[in-house]
């Protein structure tokens, strides 16, 4: 049959093709509807790959010709349910980390159908780390830090210990190393740390790593015995 409502009726034939006809709605009045197609479901924000944060606004869109109910849904978990195709969800409830959008209309005949997209979610900022350092340095030295899986740029800075600023060392991106060019410093003890940035602009700063900094040469000189002896 197609799509549509249908009034419907019983017709009861005995041995002798007597025949008689009840009618199968009370009071003759009503129909029944016949529905074999799905409904429509789409995600209409946020898109897939999106990284996410805080408070989500989540959008979907659906369709039917007959009544129908819409759910959200975040890895599976219903987040709202009804006539609404929009919720607001707190992705802080979830660890960071990929998760599913899912948009489902379910239809009176329990037709259904569904869009699913995958986010990304990214509330905490890093937590670097700076990898091993000589405790004393010359020329120049690979620095290099350890950090979350997100982290998208890490920027290493140094300062004579005791001064008040930072200087910045040119970001750089994974395997988030680089070169600390001493040569050009006067001798002393130096402070550095990473700074790593995620893809939602969270920052994390490690902490600070201390080492000497040494680009000149020791003096010396023979006592004894003397030139000549």
């Amino acid at each position: 049959l197609a799509d549509g409502s249908y009034h419907l009726r019983a017709l009861i034939t005995d041995v002798a093709s007597n025949q008689s006809t009840i009618d199968l709605h009370s009071g003759g009045a009503g129909v029944v509807v016949v529905d074999n197609t799905n409904p429509s479901a789409s995600v209409g924000a946020p898109t897939a790959g999106t990284l996410v944060q805080g408070s989500v606004n989540l959008v979907g869109s659906a369709g039917d010709a007959n009544p129908y109910t819409v759910d959200l849904l975040i890895n599976g978990t219903v987040i709202s349910s009804g006539s609404a195709t929009s919720a607001t969800w707190d992705s802080t409830t979830v660890p960071d980390g990929p998760v599913t959008f899912t948009v489902r209309t379910t239809d009176a005949a329990g037709n259904t159908q569904s869009q699913t997209v995958p986010l990304t979610v990214d509330n905490v900022a890093p937590s670097p780390t700076m990898d091993n350092l000589n405790a004393a340095i010359r020329g120049s030295q690979d620095i290099s830090a350890t950090t979350d899986a997100d982290t998208v740029s890490v920027t290493f800075e140094e300062r004579l210990q005791g001064a008040s600023s930072w200087i910045a060392l040119p970001p750089v991106g994974p395997p988030f190393h680089t070169t600390f060019a001493s040569g050009a410093l006067p001798d002393g003890t130096y402070e550095l740390h990473a700074i790593a940035t995620d893809g939602s602009g969270h920052t994390g700063t490690s902490p600070t790593r201390t080492v000497v900094v040494d680009n000149t040469l020791p003096t010396g000189s023979i006592v004894q015995p003397h030139a000549g002896n």
